[in-house]
């Protein structure tokens, strides 16, 4: 995911971030394992992409980081900038971002889970961002993955590129069915590669309400019965 920093201004305009933050703060974010972004269980994957004619090698995954209070996940919204860790970071809460970034989320982010569906979910974000094109698809286009080798995994023995890039293409298909607005959207912003993580939204009162009388009749009936 390091790459070198050439035609970010575009896919910053691109992401389109939309309205509904909260007052913006500033953090210091550091890796939650030293000396490994992607934390001790390595949820990434060597890739080669190709971007409007420029080819690009690096990783792709999840990033592991702290604000040395709470650990999460993020992922890069920002193709073609290195992540700066050195630097601190704006924090913006967001309602609201971009339709085909909430449906991806809605569509996939509940099931990245390792390497491959972290690679994949990575993919298929930077697809809906940096495509130019009107369909979405990792393995054509002006964003196109050439190579996809999950770490730790032997291309000799595992169909790595097909696979991630499988995933991927398959989490773009579910967004046309995709529900929107179950999460909720951090943005950690520098200089460097900027960053998206999520949280799901809570349930309102009256639908924990409504949660726990369905849980004591469904408890009565077990009694009775």
């Amino acid at each position: 995911m390091r790459f070198a920093k050439t035609i970010a201004a575009a896919f910053v305009a691109t992401v389109a971030l939309s309205a509904g933050a909260a007052e913006a703060k500033t953090v210091d974010l550091d890796r939650q394992v030293s000396g490994n972004t992607y934390g001790s269980e390595n949820w990434k994957s060597y890739i080669t992409r190709v971007m409007g004619g420029t080819t690009y090698k690096g990783t792709a995954g999840a990033f592991r980081l702290t604000d040395s209070i709470n650990d999460f996940i993020t992922f890069c919204i920002q193709p073609g900038v290195f992540l700066d860790l050195k630097k601190d970071f704006t924090v913006t809460e967001k309602a609201s971002v971009s339709a085909n970034i909430d449906k991806l989320f809605n569509a996939a982010y509940g099931e990245v889970k390792d390497a491959k569906t972290a690679s994949a979910f990575q993919l298929a974000l930077w697809e809906v961002i940096a495509e130019t094109g009107n369909t979405f698809n990792v393995l054509d286009g002006y964003h196109k993955i050439t190579r996809a080798q999950v770490a730790g995994v032997s291309s000799k023995k595992y169909n790595t590129t097909a696979d991630v890039t499988g995933t991927a293409n398959d989490y773009l298909l579910r967004m046309t069915s995709a529900p929107t607005g179950n999460y909720r959207y951090t943005i950690f912003s520098n200089s460097g590669q900027d960053q998206i993580t999520a949280s799901p939204v809570p349930l309102p009162a009256s639908a924990l309400l409504l949660l726990g009388g369905l849980g004591g009749m469904a408890a009565m009936r077990r009694k009775k019965a």
